[in-house]
């Protein structure tokens, strides 16, 4: 459920969100999401905001229309 939410926030939202959970369950959340995690609580965050934040750009890359040249 996080995991469709964080698909569809801004960074800033999803860190809002993040930071209610515990470290044991970001850890839980970045195993499921297969993202390799380590650090303290906030570089946790952060890389599982980054993970998602790159997807919604590659997302918004490949949908944007051709370039005339």
């Amino acid at each position: 459920m996080i995991e469709q939410q964080l698909r569809t926030m801004t960074n800033e939202e999803s860190t809002e969100l993040l930071q209610g959970l515990t470290v044991k369950a970001l850890k839980e959340l970045a195993q499921e999401a297969g993202i390799s995690v380590a650090g303290n609580k906030n570089r946790i965050i952060g890389q599982i905001v980054n993970h998602y934040g790159y997807k919604r750009l590659n997302s918004a890359m490949a949908k944007r229309p051709a370039m005339q040249r």
